[in-house]
């Protein structure tokens, strides 16, 4: 469900960018409606893509004369291994469109924050550079930059492996000749996943004052009555 993760996260930069890029036509094009059909795509491309990943595998007992034991393992069906390589190339293009889009519309947010910044010191006669950002505009950049770096540094593990499963060997799955090696990389590309998952609480806690004085609000009522006493 990380995959799915992912796609939220971009479908909130895409907001993000038509907030400020186009903050009065935002509400024309994103709808509650239309989030809920976004949502519902994708969790079934990714729901689609992990059963086809999922289907081409069952359950057959081997007897072992070396054990005298009959043992049930993991073995392909018919076709098996095709169909999880594409299950694969359908979490590679996951992958790769979560970073390429995610990449693309913080380059935008970046810009549209640059030129909206340039336009108010324009309009309202402020002295200094014409280039210079606002306080509040640099804390947005650098959050939008410090997030997305995150999450691209984060799904890259999880990418790389699965173009190696693709592009490089088929050995480089479960059962097959590199299993050690696919145990352990699978570990750390699920503390990547993980991290990616837990870390955005504490960044936008820290880094923006309108989710932290929320959050203050809804969950620490007595905190924020003690500061407004001060």
């Amino acid at each position: 469900m990380s995959r799915v993760a992912w796609w939220i996260t971009t479908y909130i930069t895409f907001e993000r960018c038509l907030c400020i890029a186009m903050p009065l036509k935002v509400k024309h094009y994103v709808t509650p409606r239309g989030t809920v059909l976004v949502m519902v795509g994708i969790y079934a491309v990714v729901l689609g893509g992990s059963l086809t990943v999922a289907v081409c595998h069952m359950l057959v007992p081997v007897y072992f004369p070396q054990l005298n034991r009959t043992i049930v393992i993991k073995a392909y069906r018919e076709n098996g291994l095709y169909m999880e390589t594409i299950g694969f190339y359908v979490f590679v293009s996951i992958q790769c469109g979560a970073i390429l889009t995610n990449a693309i519309l913080t380059t935008i947010i970046i810009k549209q924050l640059r030129v909206k910044s340039k336009w108010r010191e324009v309009t309202s006669h402020t002295a200094g550079p014409k280039d210079r950002l606002s306080l509040r505009d640099r804390k947005l950049v650098k959050m939008v930059i410090f997030m997305s770096c995150i999450f691209i540094g984060c799904v890259t593990p999880s990418l790389a492996t699965f173009l190696a499963i693709t592009t490089l060997t088929y050995n480089f799955v479960y059962s097959f000749r590199y299993y050690n090696v696919f145990v352990i990389v699978w570990a750390v590309v699920y503390v990547f996943e993980t991290t990616n998952s837990m870390v955005n609480f504490f960044v936008y806690y820290n880094m923006s004052a309108k989710f932290k004085a929320t959050y203050n609000a809804v969950f620490w009522t007595s905190k924020v009555e003690k500061d407004k006493k001060k």
